[in-house]
């Protein structure tokens, strides 16, 4: 199962010149006054997707498989767990912030072994979109493992 959220920014100027200080992974609740700046400073992935819902599920999806795939190989099933995402891409796909809580009911994953898978995970994958001018975020949960999809994300 699969949640996708997206969110108008309050003000996409508010905030603009303030420094970024968060880490690139990070439990959601433990950064909140930057967290909710970065928020409303940039444009949504539906935006991003000219407002193609199902290309930007797909895109989430396509993300989610990704870390899915690099967390097995690492050596952690996340069958069972389910999260609260909250990603920060680049303009050019690359993630910048990946935050995270675990869901009520979620299989219980030790935090420094998935803050590590996650930070290996950013290192490495770039979401495959067009090019930008402005970064982008996505607010959404997922639960492991996910269903089996057909890839369309490199449109």
């Amino acid at each position: 199962m699969v949640g996708y959220c997206t969110g108008q920014p309050f003000d996409a100027g508010k905030n603009t010149h303030e420094k970024d200080t968060l880490p690139p992974v990070f439990m959601i609740g433990q950064f909140t006054d930057p967290f909710e700046a970065l928020n409303n400073t940039s444009q949504t992935l539906l935006e991003v997707c000219q407002n193609d819902v199902y290309l930007a599920y797909d895109k989430w999806l396509h993300m989610l498989s990704e870390l899915e795939s690099v967390s097995e190989t690492l050596g952690l099933s996340l069958k069972g767990s389910k999260y609260w995402f909250s990603i920060f891409w680049n303009q050019d796909g690359t993630v910048k912030h990946f935050a995270y809580f675990p869901k009520s009911g979620s299989k219980e994953i030790d935090t420094k072994i998935f803050k590590d898978i996650l930070t290996t995970f950013i290192s490495n994958y770039k979401l495959p979109v067009a090019a930008n001018k402005t970064s982008f975020y996505n607010y959404g949960s997922a639960a492991f493992p996910l269903p089996d999809r057909k890839p369309t994300a490199r449109k």
